[in-house]
């Protein structure tokens, strides 16, 4: 299935990062099939004077969507995203886990598309050993397997999403790396883990100018607009520009 994702940072060696986390997806995720230029735009529902820079992939992958989505929280957590941190400015050198004990920079266990025999427990957002189960978190209850995919087992949402999509005003911040799956396919999904389409990219330039990069026809399956409609649609005036 062809994916879209977005990716984009504004503190630390940012292009490396892009080109790093570009790397990691192809290797864990899928082929990388398509690439938008590298855009520049300012920080987007928080003050920053340091600007973001974001890359548009479309990507082929067999996994299915919370398995591709956990992947990429793995892949942002390695390159030094900690997310629900005040300042996510990367660490000047690998740190341990408090949940897992593992340095930051140990390579994650590979990710299995089976579900688990033993019931899910609460995954610990700042763990990066996918094992680590968090000391705070309470078990999640068995529940009935997704409809759109019956090997994907159950998952809680890490609490600074939760945050995030409750107030985002209050949360974004500065990064050095973030991965947002906008397209799945032309599934439609809202769980806990994951909301595809992505619920802001109409609000979103900066996201838009690189997907239209890539996929100028490709349809929003709720919205049933083209990314080029969204585009001339999107109420976002930030100035967003293609860099070398």
């Amino acid at each position: 299935m062809e994916i879209y994702l977005l990716l984009g940072g504004n503190i630390g060696p940012v292009r490396e990062n892009l080109r790093r986390a570009r790397d990691l997806i192809a290797a864990r995720v899928g082929r990388v099939v398509r690439a938008s230029r590298v855009y520049r735009s300012p920080a987007w529902g928080f003050e920053s004077p340091d600007p973001f820079y974001n890359v548009a992939l479309a990507v082929e992958t067999a996994l299915v969507p919370d398995v591709t989505m956990r992947t990429l929280l793995q892949i942002e957590q390695e390159l030094g995203r900690r997310r629900g941190a005040a300042s996510e400015t990367p660490p000047a050198a690998p740190q341990p886990d408090a949940a897992c004990g593992h340095p930051t920079s140990a390579a994650p266990q590979a990710v299995s598309q089976a579900a688990p025999s033993a019931a899910p427990q609460a995954v610990c957002p700042q763990a990066v050993c996918p094992s680590a189960v968090c000391p705070q978190a309470s078990a999640v209850p068995q529940a009935a397997p997704s409809a759109v995919c019956p090997q994907a087992a159950p998952q809680t949402v890490p609490a600074a999403q939760a945050a995030a999509d409750a107030a985002p005003s209050k949360t974004y911040a500065s990064r050095p790396i973030d991965i947002d799956i906008l397209f799945f396919g032309t599934l439609v999904l809202d769980t806990p883990l994951l909301t595809v389409p992505h619920p802001r990219l109409p609000q979103r330039r900066f996201a838009l100018l690189p997907l239209c990069d890539i996929a100028p026809a490709l349809v929003h399956p709720v919205l049933h607009q083209t990314v080029t409609d969204l585009l001339a649609a999107c109420p976002d005036t930030a100035e967003v520009v293609p860099v070398p």
